[in-house]
């Protein structure tokens, strides 16, 4: 995706308020239907199950900014996260058309599509793995994508299995699960310093 001159300092958290995402996720759904766009858009996407859209956008090296002139032509897919009976949209996600690059809005979502890992583990069904949101979108958003590793296997630890689209996406799954939890140093104080503690 195409380097954003300054965009390296735009906060990942852009404040409490979630309406902005919404309205950027309209605009790409409205943009697109123009001819412009819709040319440049793979014709195998048909999607389903979430709104989403695509835009022209600007990007650095984690996140990525709406811009009318914009080098990058990317979808634009929500992340939702539930809250007790609410379904909040918590951060918006930019593939690029021609690279497959994978951008988020604000850093917030750790997965795309996380609810359905939650019905796949209740009901006991597999979990279903997508390389990139284009291919999560075209299979009517039934799945996930995953965009930050660091917990996935704390995440899907309860599933009764996992499916990946691709033995690529499959072994860096395995690889997330094989990595060891990170623990700081372990010391155990000499007898006469357990002594003092007391």
């Amino acid at each position: 995706m195409a380097q954003a001159e300054g965009f390296s300092a735009i906060s990942a958290s852009a404040g409490p308020s979630l309406s902005p995402l919404l309205g950027e996720l309209i605009e790409a759904k409205r943009l697109a239907r123009r001819p412009d766009i819709a040319r440049l858009v793979p014709a195998r996407v048909r999607g389903g199950g979430v709104i989403w859209g695509f835009a022209r956008v600007e990007a650095d090296e984690r996140y990525y900014m709406p811009s009318p002139d914009g080098r990058t032509v990317a979808l634009i897919a929500p992340a939702y996260e539930r809250r007790g009976n609410c379904t909040y949209i918590v951060d918006l996600v930019a593939t690029s058309i021609s690279t497959r690059a994978v951008r988020r809005r604000r850093g917030e979502a750790a997965i795309l599509g996380d609810d359905w890992i939650d019905c796949a583990i209740e009901a006991r069904r597999p979990v279903r793995l997508y390389e990139n949101p284009l291919w999560w979108v075209n299979g009517r958003c039934h799945g996930a994508v995953v965009l930050d590793w660091r917990d996935l296997a704390y995440r899907l630890a309860e599933a009764s299995s996992i499916i990946c689209q691709t033995t690529t996406l499959a072994e860096r799954v395995s690889d997330a699960f094989a990595r060891p939890i990170p623990m700081p140093p372990l010391y155990v104080p000499p007898a006469q310093e357990t002594r003092h503690a007391a």
